[in-house]
């Protein structure tokens, strides 16, 4: 990069964190004379947008700027979950629509920070790689030339409408975007850096391939194949027992597949379910970015303690600690499940992902997000839609209600053979072929 381009690209990423900044302003919760709470909430915000106006003044490099978005997010989303800790998920939701409203406002406003900035994360990865004597930098970069996705295998339908092909790549690229700014915000922590610098070491074996996964009728969530690396453990549940130890009950799996599978879901409306119809839904303009918005969303999480917010961030990095463990086939051993544990967990690998000591609470707790007890919960937009909002109907209600009984079962290795996009809906798979 020349040094007219690295300085349009630093100019460009401060001047996008101060506009977003900006528009937290617009962010107030109503105040209340009966309650404290909401006056010391939008002060919270307007601290927030004091201390990092103040602080991006001075910030020149992507590991500064990197660091204050991360930073800006951490306190947004922890101010988010403690307004949420505050409601009880047994009253009527509308009688707290109204902050709830305040809720998704902080959301939409630090997806909209994301998509705004992740189409300079490349460059400023490459600069950094390029001036910087810290190797995360260079890791990083490793992982970016080890994102893959071939556009020439995406099936005919797809290859005979030009602008859902353009479309396509346009979801690709920023999906990869968005994966490096994910790390890149967590390159000055240890955890971080432990995690960037594991990611690196497998994909040099393992590239990381995206995919679209279209599905039908609800939608499905980001996540890896496990069947697409190299090998796997997993937990017969049914076979859990308080008295023996977990590892009596590994089943390994292997596979002869390259690459792992990262997986980009994109759920399809009623009237585009026939499966020659999914280019001229992406083919429409703002497709990408309507699909990404709806990725970025995050889901809410209900147990005993209430509820709790997970967002986009740590539900990726929970992705990706899965990645390290199970690309060299060789996740930790000999943990014990006792009986009231043993129903709660559908598989070993995402005890230790949750609970383990190399876990998604190290990047979660900066964000206000407690442990987690499992994966129960609903997505964001659920919780956030008016039309949910009948006078009978509470938060654990609407998790009840939206909650699957089944698992979806994203991918099995036979459906990425020759395309790597498919369709699924609650009991068939159908190949793009």
């Amino acid at each position: 990069m020349t040094t007219t381009k690295i300085a349009l690209t630093h100019a460009l990423l401060r001047d996008i964190l101060l506009r977003e900044l900006g528009q937290l302003r617009k962010i107030e919760f109503a105040v209340s004379s009966l309650d404290a709470n909401p006056a010391n909430w939008n002060q919270a915000i307007k601290k927030i947008i004091s201390e990092y106006t103040e602080r991006l003044r001075f910030g020149d490099k992507p590991a500064r700027l990197f660091r204050a978005a991360a930073e800006i997010e951490q306190k947004i989303y922890s101010l988010l979950n403690q307004v949420l800790e505050g409601l009880s998920v047994k009253a009527p939701l509308k009688k707290v629509g109204n902050k709830l409203d305040v809720l998704q406002h902080m959301n939409e406003s630090m997806i909209n920070l994301t998509l705004r900035l992740a189409p300079l994360v490349p460059g400023a990865i490459q600069e950094a790689a390029q001036s910087s004597s810290n190797g995360v930098w260079q890791r990083l970069q490793s992982i970016a030339n080890h994102i893959q996705y071939d556009i020439a295998k995406t099936p005919a339908a797809f290859q005979q409408n030009p602008a859902a092909l353009v479309n396509m790549k346009h979801l690709y690229h920023t999906a990869q975007s968005l994966i490096l700014f994910t790390l890149a915000k967590e390159a000055h922590t240890r955890h971080g850096q432990f995690l960037i610098e594991a990611l690196e070491a497998g994909f040099k074996n393992y590239p990381l391939q995206l995919s679209a996964v279209f599905s039908f009728p609800r939608k499905a969530d980001i996540g890896v194949a496990s069947l697409n690396l190299p090998a796997f453990l997993q937990v017969e549940r049914q076979l859990i027992e308080a008295s023996s130890p977990l590892e009596q009950h590994l089943a390994q799996q292997k596979n002869k597949k390259t690459a792992s599978l990262f997986m980009i879901p994109i759920a399809l409306p009623v009237e585009y379910q026939d499966l020659q119809q999914a280019p001229a839904y992406i083919a429409m303009r703002e497709k990408p970015l309507h699909i990404l918005s709806d990725l970025l969303k995050g889901s809410f999480v209900f147990d005993e303690k209430g509820a709790c917010f997970v967002p986009f961030h740590v539900r990726l990095c929970h992705e990706f600690l899965h990645v390290v463990r199970k690309l060299p086939g060789s996740p930790a051993r000999n943990i014990h499940l006792d009986a009231i544990e043993g129903p709660v967990w559908s598989a070993y690998e995402d005890y230790l992902t949750i609970m383990g000591i190399m876990s998604e609470v190290q990047f979660s707790a900066a964000y206000g997000v407690r442990q987690r007890e499992s994966h129960d919960g609903i997505r964001a937009d659920i919780l956030f839609d008016k039309k949910e909002r009948s006078p009978n109907v509470s938060m654990a209600a609407l998790t009840k209600k939206h909650t699957p009984k089944q698992p979806l079962l994203l991918a099995d290795c036979e459906d990425f053979k020759t395309h790597s996009l498919f369709y699924e809906t609650d009991d068939k798979k159908y190949n793009l072929h």
